[in-house]
């Protein structure tokens, strides 16, 4: 039977904590926060379809996604939410004053 000792310890020992990847993940924390701001800022002048894609991009390229593919994404995404809120949920979402007028 082996002594559990040494790997017990390995999870329990206090690891020194790096400073840059500390303030990484507190601003990684409010990015969402700040996401949601954006959008009630830009919803009624790009309206929310365009507003959504642009937020679901910015996550997925921070996250490391590679460009073509957050952009294919974004757009699909920001679709399926349209149609779940304008046509199954009843909800309206704004249209914006860049393509409303």
């Amino acid at each position: 039977m082996t002594n559990l000792r040494p790997v017990m310890q390995r999870f329990t020992t206090p690891r020194p904590v790096k400073l840059k990847a500390a303030a990484l993940s507190f601003h990684r924390l409010f990015l969402p926060v700040w996401l949601v701001i954006g959008y009630l800022l830009l919803a009624d002048t790009l309206g929310a379809l365009l507003t959504l894609a642009l937020l679901v991009a910015v996550l997925m390229l921070l996250s490391g996604v590679r460009p073509w593919l957050a952009l294919v994404m974004a757009l699909l995404t920001a679709a399926a939410i349209w149609v779940a809120f304008v046509y199954m949920l009843r909800v309206p979402l704004p249209l914006g004053t860049v393509f409303n007028g």
